[in-house]
């Protein structure tokens, strides 16, 4: 009976001990460094949603770095939007925040 006991204690305290870690584990990757941020000017007509298409991440993502954009945003106005690396190398987001061309097409 005693061995039962001092079995199903360690069986908890090893479950507790796990639980703990992984929560700690889950909470780190939650939570972007500061090497996983960048900052984004915004520019006349930008809104937060077209931003978060631009830099493919979550508005609540945004929300929680830039807690006063929940009000607006305006131009001029620097974000830190959190960038997820592996989703999206980073010479593919410079490609997709540079000004897209014009076609010039003749009138005729």
């Amino acid at each position: 009976m005693k061995r039962k006991m001092i079995l199903l204690a360690g069986i908890f305290v090893f479950g507790f001990i796990s639980n703990i870690n992984a929560q700690q584990a889950a909470d780190s990757l939650a939570t972007p460094t500061i090497a996983d941020v960048m900052n984004h000017r915004v520019e006349q007509g930008e809104t937060v949603m077209l931003i978060c298409k631009k830099y493919l991440v979550q508005p609540k993502d945004v929300y929680a770095i830039n807690p006063s954009a929940v009000n607006g945003i305006s131009p001029n106005t620097i974000l830190h939007i959190p960038v997820d690396k592996s989703l999206i190398s980073r010479k593919e987001l410079e490609n997709r925040l540079k000004p897209k061309k014009r076609a010039l097409t003749a009138n005729r």
